[in-house]
């Protein structure tokens, strides 16, 4: 009868330690909820593009100077109101060919914002359409915001 239980007792000690180690090993950024927020259609080489996340909270994102050309630099920047965020980042791949994937770490600027400069390939067939997918990582997890943009027109 003694045998029994310590091995009861045993699987349990065992569980209890897994559970300790898979726990502790979780990152909280990395691991939390992905969340897609699907901003409504803009156009964002020609205007800023925003996106409400809840109530107080929002995103806008802008790029300069308008509108946008490839092969050029131009400034992405991200302004965040009731978001806290620990690092933003923006993610480009062509829609309708593959460019390959391109991303930049923004830097938080002085004023809350985050911002960089950057320059997308040129298309040889004159315009590209872009996917610019905003990144913004929080303690709860990562918020994904889908943008469109054409660059060369």
């Amino acid at each position: 009868m003694k045998s029994s239980r310590d091995t009861v007792l045993n699987v349990v000690v065992l569980l209890l330690l897994a559970g300790i180690v898979l726990f502790a090993g979780r990152s909280s950024v990395d691991d939390g909820e992905v969340r897609l927020v699907l901003p409504p259609a803009c156009d964002l080489a020609r205007q800023d593009c925003g996106a409400g996340i809840a109530p107080g909270r929002s995103i806008v994102v802008s790029v300069r100077p308008q509108p946008l050309r490839g092969g050029h630099p131009f400034d992405f920047s991200v302004r965040l109101t009731g978001v806290e965020a620990r690092s933003v980042s923006v993610r480009f791949e062509g829609v309708k060919m593959n460019m390959g994937q391109y991303s930049e770490a923004l830097a938080r600027g002085d004023d809350g914002g985050f911002a960089a400069r950057m320059t997308l390939p040129v298309c040889v067939t004159g315009s590209m359409r872009w996917r610019a997918t905003v990144l913004v990582d929080t303690r709860e997890g990562r918020l994904e915001l889908p943008f469109e943009l054409v660059s060369g027109e």
